[in-house]
């Protein structure tokens, strides 16, 4: 984009932009009776299958994503995904793939939402934004890395991103669901596993030796359990529900937990759901293109204008997305990026600018 046509948002924007972030008030809620073991933003719950190795260099896993109730109450989330870990146990350095539905916002303003995130070793936390998804489909999702230290994703064959800067070997590969809330209702499948070597490259099918999921369901006792189908190669994951519910489960109500249209009003909902209700130090808003894409190591793609809002604060993130026995990450800078429709596209979390 030519530097004629960078432009600074107006003073309007920015002054809702400096204004104290307050956090939202939970909505009241009809509910699911929740199970005796609760989900929190602090401890998150997971029902997944997992295969450690050590030298794969490629994952693959057809997603089908059913029931996905999340209450809105405040920006819970639940997601249906795949994730390559490369420091088992640790789990802090790692790439995740799927869909996601936050009850408000950062992604898919409640609504169901492709999603990739990313914890890397002198990097920051980030999470990117894919686009819309949608319930009762199946998706092919890929993830290979073409060189060491850098990973593409793919859908359905189709190129989505890439992360680059993580460890040149995984320690475990994971599939299944991620919840916050007891209240949740997830419904997912993980078909036709796959994976390939560093050594060979060839893919294999079946994920061998699955350290988990439980032997039997257990609908009415931990929030989400797991079952294989056909063991090493097809799962089942559900949350919260004793599987009779049919697919396709309500939406999160409408409640009060949605931005509004403006990017100010929706950088200070982000903000304090990442964890600073008094993230008040906007270092920088500008509108840029491939210069923004470039410095902030995302491709959101060279042909469309985009909105880069940095803010200072101490942000916790434990409201974020992780992997299993990953600890939350902080950071003192928050980046979001937009694309010209006011929709999130990139969120960053750095200790250091």
């Amino acid at each position: 984009m030519s530097r004629s046509r960078r432009r600074l948002l107006s003073a309007g924007v920015l002054a809702g932009l400096t204004m104290a972030l307050l956090p939202q008030a939970p909505q009241a809620q009809a509910a699911l009776v929740p199970p005796p073991q609760s989900c929190t933003w602090e401890s998150h719950c997971y029902g997944q299958i997992s295969w450690s190795h050590a030298d794969v260099s490629g994952a693959e896993a057809e997603i089908g994503t059913y029931s996905m109730y999340v209450p809105d109450t405040g920006s819970q989330f639940a997601t249906s995904e795949m994730w390559v870990n490369f420091d088992h146990p640790t789990a802090s350095s790692w790439v995740e793939f799927g869909v996601i539905r936050f009850a408000g916002y950062p992604c898919g303003n409640g609504a169901p939402h492709w999603f990739s995130a990313a914890g890397r070793p002198g990097y920051a936390w980030e999470m990117r934004c894919h686009g819309s998804a949608a319930l009762n489909t199946k998706s092919v999702l890929r993830a290979e890395e073409p060189s060491n230290g850098t990973w593409d994703l793919y859908r359905n064959g189709a190129y989505v991103t890439r992360w680059s800067g993580t460890p040149a070997s995984t320690g475990r590969l994971d599939v299944g669901v991620e919840v916050t809330s007891p209240s949740v209702v997830m419904s997912m499948t993980a078909g036709k596993l796959k994976y390939r070597t560093a050594a060979d490259k060839v893919w294999k099918t079946g994920w061998a030796s699955p350290s988990y999921p439980a032997g039997q369901p257990t609908p009415n006792g931990t929030p989400c359990y797991t079952l294989w189908v056909a063991s090493p190669t097809d799962m089942r994951a559900r949350c919260n529900t004793d599987g009779t519910l049919a697919s396709g489960s309500p939406a999160a109500a409408p409640g009060q937990g949605r931005p509004s249209g403006s990017v100010a009003d929706k950088v200070q909902r982000i903000a304090a759901w990442a964890g600073d209700a008094g993230a008040t130090s906007v270092r920088s808003v500008r509108s840029s293109g491939t210069e923004a894409a470039a410095r902030l190591r995302t491709d959101v793609g060279t042909d469309r204008a985009v909105t880069v809002v940095e803010l200072d604060g101490d942000f916790t993130g434990e409201r974020l997305p992780r992997p299993r026995g990953a600890a939350p990450q902080s950071g003192e800078h928050l980046t979001l990026v937009f694309d010209e429709a006011g929709d999130l596209l990139t969120m960053r979390l750095a200790r250091q600018p």
